[in-house]
């Protein structure tokens, strides 16, 4: 079961909403976890680094931008919480999950180039700079599956393979789903700023 405000922005508006859940709901199911002699999956993110160069290791120094980023980051809250209850966790920092939205769940950023281009026929407005690693929901999943018998407190950076703009990401949707060939299908405009509080 997960539970968190992951939208970015709203965290920007709501800090103290976004830090009780986010950050002290997770302290309360590592303590629970722990009491019970439990393991704890936690999914982290990559908004914990700044993106000043890319490629991160587990080992680099998170430096967050965002609140989102600054509760999830070591040291303060979210990964600290885990670490310091002494819970067995395994933290999984990842990237920009896509999929298909079951029903009643919000769109992703996969889904929702998708509906926007094909059903209400929008202009896409993509930025052209951000560089993240995508990864399809069920890989996450299936990374999830295979570290469910974990011994030890490890960190793992879980992401696509391919380092890739957004704006890339959203042309090779619509080329893969042959979207650009499909009739009143607006294009994308690339962008060089992201209008986003976080």
């Amino acid at each position: 079961m997960t539970a968190a405000i992951t939208n970015v922005d709203a965290c920007e508006d709501y800090p103290d909403r976004a830090n009780l859940i986010n950050a002290f709901g997770l302290k309360n199911v590592a303590h629970a976890v722990k009491q019970n002699d439990g393991k704890l999956i936690y999914i982290s993110t990559d908004f914990i680094f700044d993106g000043s160069r890319g490629n991160y290791s587990k080992t680099d120094t998170p430096n967050p931008l965002s609140i989102y980023g600054k509760i999830k980051l070591p040291k303060l809250q979210g990964e600290q919480f885990i670490l310091d209850e002494g819970v067995r966790a395994c933290i999984c920092r990842t990237s920009v999950l896509y999929g298909w939205p079951d029903a009643g769940q919000r769109d992703n950023f996969f889904s929702w180039a998708y509906n926007n281009s094909l059903s209400e026929r929008k202009i896409l407005s993509i930025i052209d700079g951000q560089i993240t690693t995508p990864i399809l929901i069920d890989d996450l999943a299936e990374c999830i599956y295979w570290m469910r018998d974990f011994k030890n407190s490890e960190i793992f950076h879980t992401a696509g393979l391919e380092a890739i703009t957004r704006l890339a990401f959203v042309q090779k949707i619509f080329t893969e789903m042959k979207l650009d060939l499909l009739p009143n299908v607006e294009k994308v405009e690339r962008i060089t700023f992201l209008k986003q509080k976080a």
